[in-house]
């Protein structure tokens, strides 16, 4: 598992998903990370703010960042990007806001 600062940008304090320059700045920096993430091999795990999360998913995909609106991340959430199994030049989010209240419960 790689490790790393990957530039992320930390003020989030501005309105997003509303077609302002910080909207701008998340794609961007999602970009830069996506192309980071696709030059390395093996799993990699990152930790992000909701709101990039939300960004950065819609960019995996392929979609303009302000998608990210349509994707809900609680807190403590995981959610995994990857490409799809028999065609890995699809990008996929295999999972996506798992929380233990949404964990199936074994009997």
């Amino acid at each position: 598992m790689a490790t790393e600062n990957t530039g992320i940008p930390r003020s989030h304090t501005r309105q997003i998903f509303g077609g302002t320059p910080a909207d701008e700045e998340l794609a961007i920096s999602g970009s830069n990370v996506i192309a980071r993430l696709r030059s390395r091999e093996g799993n990699i795990a990152l930790f992000t703010h909701g709101h990039f999360g939300c960004a950065l998913a819609a960019r995996w995909i392929e979609l303009p960042v302000i998608e990210g609106q349509h994707l809900l991340l609680s807190t403590a959430s995981i959610s995994t990007l990857g490409a799809h199994p028999t065609h890995p030049e699809v990008p996929v989010i295999s999972v996506w806001n798992a929380t233990a209240k949404s964990a199936p419960r074994l009997a």
